[in-house]
Protein backbone atom coordinates (compact mmCIF):
# COMPACT_ATOMS: atom_id res chain seq x y z
CA UNK A 1 0.00 0.00 0.00
CA UNK A 2 1.45 3.34 -1.01
CA UNK A 3 0.56 6.98 -0.33
CA UNK A 4 -2.01 7.04 -3.11
CA UNK A 5 -3.80 4.03 -1.64
CA UNK A 6 -3.75 5.72 1.75
CA UNK A 7 -5.18 8.91 0.22
CA UNK A 8 -7.97 6.84 -1.37
CA UNK A 9 -8.77 5.22 1.98
CA UNK A 10 -8.75 8.60 3.75
CA UNK A 11 -11.20 10.06 1.24
CA UNK A 12 -13.47 7.01 1.40
CA UNK A 13 -13.40 7.14 5.21
CA UNK A 14 -14.81 10.65 5.00
CA UNK A 15 -17.37 9.84 2.30
CA UNK A 16 -17.82 6.27 1.06
CA UNK A 17 -20.30 7.51 -1.57
CA UNK A 18 -17.93 9.94 -3.27
CA UNK A 19 -18.29 9.65 -7.05
CA UNK A 20 -15.36 8.01 -8.83
CA UNK A 21 -14.81 11.10 -10.98
CA UNK A 22 -14.51 13.33 -7.91
CA UNK A 23 -12.31 10.87 -6.02
CA UNK A 24 -10.00 10.42 -8.99
CA UNK A 25 -9.39 14.19 -9.09
CA UNK A 26 -8.67 14.31 -5.34
CA UNK A 27 -6.04 11.55 -5.55
CA UNK A 28 -4.64 12.57 -8.96
CA UNK A 29 -5.52 9.38 -10.84
CA UNK A 30 -7.52 8.68 -13.96
CA UNK A 31 -10.91 7.09 -13.31
CA UNK A 32 -9.71 3.82 -14.80
CA UNK A 33 -6.55 3.76 -12.65
CA UNK A 34 -8.67 4.54 -9.58
CA UNK A 35 -11.10 1.71 -10.36
CA UNK A 36 -8.15 -0.68 -10.69
CA UNK A 37 -6.78 0.41 -7.31
CA UNK A 38 -10.19 0.10 -5.67
CA UNK A 39 -10.56 -3.41 -7.10
CA UNK A 40 -7.14 -4.37 -5.72
CA UNK A 41 -7.89 -2.86 -2.28
CA UNK A 42 -11.14 -4.84 -2.22
CA UNK A 43 -9.48 -8.07 -3.43
CA UNK A 44 -6.79 -7.71 -0.74
CA UNK A 45 -9.53 -7.15 1.91
CA UNK A 46 -8.16 -3.73 2.77
CA UNK A 47 -11.59 -2.42 1.83
CA UNK A 48 -14.05 -4.96 3.21
CA UNK A 49 -17.30 -3.06 2.80
CA UNK A 50 -18.86 0.30 2.18
CA UNK A 51 -21.28 1.33 4.88
CA UNK A 52 -23.28 4.19 6.34
CA UNK A 53 -23.00 6.10 9.57
CA UNK A 54 -26.35 6.70 11.17
CA UNK A 55 -27.09 10.14 12.47
CA UNK A 56 -28.28 10.95 15.95
CA UNK A 57 -31.59 9.32 16.80
CA UNK A 58 -34.64 11.44 16.24
CA UNK A 59 -37.39 12.06 18.77
CA UNK A 60 -39.42 9.08 17.49
CA UNK A 61 -36.53 6.59 17.54
CA UNK A 62 -36.81 4.05 20.31
CA UNK A 63 -33.54 2.18 19.79
CA UNK A 64 -31.72 0.80 22.80
CA UNK A 65 -28.03 0.10 23.30
CA UNK A 66 -27.28 -2.77 25.61
CA UNK A 67 -23.93 -3.85 27.03
CA UNK A 68 -23.63 -7.52 27.91
CA UNK A 69 -20.72 -8.80 29.96
CA UNK A 70 -20.14 -12.52 29.38
CA UNK A 71 -18.15 -15.00 31.44
CA UNK A 72 -17.43 -18.20 29.50
CA UNK A 73 -16.94 -21.60 31.13
CA UNK A 74 -13.64 -22.08 29.31
CA UNK A 75 -11.77 -18.96 28.25
CA UNK A 76 -9.37 -20.85 26.02
CA UNK A 77 -11.98 -22.91 24.16
CA UNK A 78 -14.88 -20.48 24.02
CA UNK A 79 -15.08 -20.13 20.25
CA UNK A 80 -18.59 -21.61 20.24
CA UNK A 81 -19.81 -18.55 22.15
CA UNK A 82 -18.16 -16.03 19.83
CA UNK A 83 -19.39 -17.95 16.77
CA UNK A 84 -22.96 -17.75 18.09
CA UNK A 85 -22.58 -14.02 18.80
CA UNK A 86 -21.51 -13.40 15.19
CA UNK A 87 -24.88 -14.77 14.05
CA UNK A 88 -26.90 -12.23 16.05
CA UNK A 89 -27.31 -9.19 13.76
CA UNK A 90 -27.92 -6.77 16.64
CA UNK A 91 -24.43 -7.50 18.04
CA UNK A 92 -22.35 -4.52 16.91
CA UNK A 93 -19.09 -5.07 18.79
CA UNK A 94 -17.53 -7.82 20.87
CA UNK A 95 -14.24 -7.48 22.74
CA UNK A 96 -12.24 -10.10 24.62
CA UNK A 97 -11.36 -8.78 28.08
CA UNK A 98 -8.91 -9.44 30.82
CA UNK A 99 -10.34 -9.55 34.33
CA UNK A 100 -13.63 -10.79 35.76
CA UNK A 101 -15.55 -11.17 32.48
CA UNK A 102 -14.27 -12.66 29.23
CA UNK A 103 -16.30 -10.70 26.70
CA UNK A 104 -18.04 -7.35 26.44
CA UNK A 105 -20.73 -7.19 23.78
CA UNK A 106 -22.55 -4.11 22.51
CA UNK A 107 -25.96 -4.65 20.98
CA UNK A 108 -28.28 -2.18 19.29
CA UNK A 109 -31.91 -3.27 19.53
CA UNK A 110 -35.32 -1.81 18.80
CA UNK A 111 -36.71 -2.58 22.23
CA UNK A 112 -35.92 -3.76 25.72
CA UNK A 113 -37.91 -6.90 24.89
CA UNK A 114 -35.54 -7.76 22.03
CA UNK A 115 -32.57 -7.20 24.35
CA UNK A 116 -34.19 -9.61 26.81
CA UNK A 117 -34.52 -12.21 24.02
CA UNK A 118 -30.88 -11.82 23.02
CA UNK A 119 -29.78 -12.16 26.65
CA UNK A 120 -31.79 -15.38 26.91
CA UNK A 121 -30.17 -16.71 23.70
CA UNK A 122 -26.72 -15.95 25.09
CA UNK A 123 -27.49 -17.40 28.51
CA UNK A 124 -28.66 -20.64 26.86
CA UNK A 125 -25.35 -21.14 25.03
CA UNK A 126 -23.52 -24.14 26.54
CA UNK A 127 -20.25 -22.23 26.90
CA UNK A 128 -21.72 -19.33 28.92
CA UNK A 129 -21.26 -19.38 32.68
CA UNK A 130 -22.56 -15.93 33.66
CA UNK A 131 -23.76 -12.66 32.15
CA UNK A 132 -24.49 -9.12 33.28
CA UNK A 133 -26.56 -6.75 31.15
CA UNK A 134 -26.60 -2.97 31.21
CA UNK A 135 -28.56 -0.32 29.31
CA UNK A 136 -26.77 2.71 27.90
CA UNK A 137 -28.59 5.80 29.15
CA UNK A 138 -26.86 8.26 26.82
CA UNK A 139 -23.89 8.60 24.48
CA UNK A 140 -21.15 11.02 25.49
CA UNK A 141 -18.47 10.09 22.91
CA UNK A 142 -18.99 8.18 19.66
CA UNK A 143 -16.02 8.20 17.29
CA UNK A 144 -17.15 5.28 15.11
Amino acid sequence: MDRTDQAILNELSENARIPVAELSKKVNLSRNALRNRLSKLEADSIIKKYTIERGAPGPNDTGTIGIIMIDRRDRMRGADVTSALKKIPEVKTCFVLSGRFDLIVQVEVESAERLKQICAEIWDLPGVQDTRTYFALSTIIDRR
